[in-house]
């Protein structure tokens, strides 16, 4: 009994991990245009 809690635990954990993967990556996109530096459209181009 223990060990199917300790994976139902898991699975859970794992599942909650990738939707937060899937959160970060929808956040990416925004971000790293602005990050590169050949990006002309970047408030940091002055900067760069």
């Amino acid at each position: 009994m223990v060990k199917t809690a300790i994976i139902k635990i898991i699975a859970v954990l794992t599942i909650c991990f990738f939707d937060f993967l899937r959160g970060l990556n929808n956040f990416e996109p925004p971000i790293q245009p602005s990050q590169e530096p050949g990006n002309k459209n970047s408030h940091n181009d002055g900067k760069n």
